[in-house]
């Protein structure tokens, strides 16, 4: 299914190449296929064609975290958020930036001076704690989301978090809960 749907999109990008919302869609769905270094390669044709435009950069930033390339992560998210600074998807990604890149401090006083807290219920930050080993902060916002929408999926993350920052007995007692429900 994803091999037609590149094929299409490749098609359209083909017929439209100065198109920056179709080189978006292709880098995109490569992304989506695993193929992170032809996603960066469309991500920077669509650059070229749209420089300033929010979408792509996050896109940019999101695929050089992916590949590994935290410093020009930090740095694309960073320039997102001066560009839109009462983005609060913008000021996650920029402390995202910050957590992934090693300088989990600066992280949290983005959040701080948007928010007006440091834990915020965004899916991006839930990733770049994962990723950073860092189970408390990740905790704090899994409990976050599971009190505001106390599904299963959510329980089952927060129980997660909990086994891995040594909270076995949370854990067991949270799936059990979610089980009985």
């Amino acid at each position: 299914v994803i091999g037609y749907a590149l094929i299409q999109i490749e098609a359209e990008s083909a017929a439209r190449p100065a198109d920056a919302r179709i080189l978006l869609q292709v880098a995109l769905a490569y992304r989506a296929a695993g193929d992170l270094p032809d996603a960066l390669k469309e991500t920077q044709a669509a650059l070229a064609l749209s420089p300033q435009k929010y979408q792509i950069l996050l896109e940019e930033g999101v695929e050089a975290w992916q590949i590994g390339d935290t410093k020009t992560a930090a740095e694309t998210f960073a320039k997102v958020y001066e560009q839109t600074p009462a983005s609060d998807d913008a000021a996650a990604y920029a402390a995202v930036g910050k957590i992934v890149s090693g300088d989990t401090a600066a992280g949290k006083q983005i959040l701080s001076d948007h928010f007006g807290t440091t834990t915020v219920n965004n899916p991006v930050l839930v990733y770049a704690y994962y990723g950073a080993k860092d189970y408390a902060d990740l905790t704090l916002i899994l409990e976050l989301a599971y009190r505001t929408t106390p599904s299963p999926d959510n329980g089952f993350q927060l129980a997660t978090a909990y086994a891995l920052s040594g909270r076995s007995t949370d854990a067991r007692a949270l799936v059990a809960a979610i089980a009985a429900a």
